[in-house]
């Protein structure tokens, strides 16, 4: 395998690296923002076909389906009030409580 200077090489995998980038929002917009898994014969498959190992390929799918945990968090700015709720529910053998909502300007918290 040639060897390229850095700047070269950067050039050319910042157009695979945006291709990729584009592929992963088109794979989003296709499963409604619901990321699915491959099954582990799909995975197995693609990591002889590509030549990658197969923990690795597992691995990538698995942080994807995890992308919500990367977002950002909103902090809440500007309090507008209280809304009083004042609702309880059993699940699990377990009471919840709901007493009240902070409503902000850019956010609301429960």
């Amino acid at each position: 395998m040639s060897k390229c200077s850095s700047n070269s090489c950067d050039l050319k995998l910042v157009a695979i690296d945006e291709q990729i980038c584009a592929l992963l929002q088109q794979r989003k917009e296709v499963c409604s923002h619901t990321p699915g898994f491959p099954s582990d014969e799909i995975i197995s498959e693609w990591a002889q076909q590509y030549g990658f190992d197969h923990t690795f390929l597992a691995m990538f799918f698995h942080l994807m389906r995890r992308e919500k945990y990367y977002n950002p968090k909103v902090e809440p700015t500007g309090f507008r009030h209280h809304i009083p709720v004042l609702q309880t529910v059993e699940k699990g053998g377990r009471l919840y409580t709901l007493s009240s909502i902070r409503q902000y300007e850019n956010a609301s918290i429960v």
